[in-house]
């Protein structure tokens, strides 16, 4: 031939064969249609041994003998031209859902606190929405007034002080030893390296500390006092109690008056008696005039030496 063919790999439908044009004896005229070979004249030659001609159809085809028996020609497909248009149709791109847009985090907390100095009260402070907290690494509280904390945060910079994640559900304020006043605190959101998410403000009112009202209370009555032993003032006492039961009101009282004039703390409350109204009708005393004036008198004269139950005569003692 007028081209080596040596080692050439020939593709024919279904499978591969090596040909080569290396013997003689080759078939006259034949003009292979898959090789694209003409094969003809007596001094090209074909070795017989490696291929075989077989006329199918009108068609020459180049088969292997080894081949021939166990493989069948798959004809080429015969709708090229319709696969060549499907495959040269456009593809539609694939639709892709956009990414999904989360709200930046936001710091809530109450516009205005109030505490009274030396208190401890919840520190409300939450990130919304709930959905962006995983976006927050630390939060940081700046404008504390001096002696009021926050138990769980730790010292940042320039006197601010930084709160965990973490710890928000259970934050407090600790005002013990905080002077009353008020102060604006900034609530700041911080993200991966410390970059700023959001900010927020409140004002800490601290109350002075309560002071119990002063309630102004009476001096309590002297203790009783103990009479000594007064023989005289003792007998003074019986006989103007006596008179008094027999309904000798005027002896009574003359009786009581020198029993109290020896030390008679006991013939100073019954002669106070003599003249109060609840006095006189407890005994069933008749045609005795009460005097609201001297039964006044006579029952201070009582509490004065140490009688008790003077102080309840004179509230029940009519004013007029």
């Amino acid at each position: 031939l007028a081209v080596g063919l040596e080692d050439l790999r020939v593709g024919l439908p279904g499978r591969r064969i090596n040909a080569h044009l290396v013997a003689d004896a080759a078939e006259e005229g034949v003009v292979h249609q898959v090789l694209g070979i003409k094969v003809g004249g007596e001094d090209d030659e074909l070795l017989e041994g490696d291929f075989h001609l077989l006329a199918t159809g009108g068609v020459e085809e180049v088969v292997p003998p080894i081949a021939r028996a166990s493989t069948e020609v798959v004809p080429p497909p015969q709708n090229v031209p319709a696969f060549a248009a499907i495959a040269q149709q456009p593809v539609a791109p694939a639709t892709v859902a956009p990414p999904v847009q989360l709200a930046p985090p936001r710091a809530v907390t109450e516009a205005a606190m109030a505490v009274r100095s030396g208190q401890r009260i919840a520190f409300p402070i939450r990130v919304e929405p709930a959905a962006a907290l995983a976006s927050v690494s630390r939060v940081v509280v700046r404008g504390l007034p001096a002696n009021v904390i926050i138990p769980q945060s730790a010292r940042g910079p320039a006197g601010s002080v930084v709160v965990g994640i973490e710890t928000l559900p259970a934050l407090q304020l600790d005002t013990s030893g905080a002077v009353a006043g008020d102060a604006e605190l900034e609530i700041e959101l911080q993200g991966v390296g410390n970059a700023v998410l959001d900010r927020t403000m409140t004002v800490l009112k601290i109350l002075p500390v309560a002071i119990a009202p002063t309630i102004a209370r009476e001096a309590p009555p002297p203790p009783p006092r103990v009479e000594a032993s007064n023989p005289r003032a003792d007998a003074f006492y019986a006989k103007g109690k006596d008179l008094l039961a027999s309904g000798d009101v005027a002896g009574a009282r003359l009786m009581l008056e020198r029993a109290v004039d020896v030390g008679s703390p006991a013939a100073a409350l019954l002669l106070g008696e003599t003249y109060d109204p609840a006095g006189l009708q407890s005994r069933g005393v008749r045609g005795i005039t009460p005097d609201l004036k001297q039964a006044r008198t006579w029952y201070e004269k009582a509490r004065s030496l140490g009688v008790g139950a003077a102080e309840d005569k004179l509230l029940r003692l009519p004013q007029r």
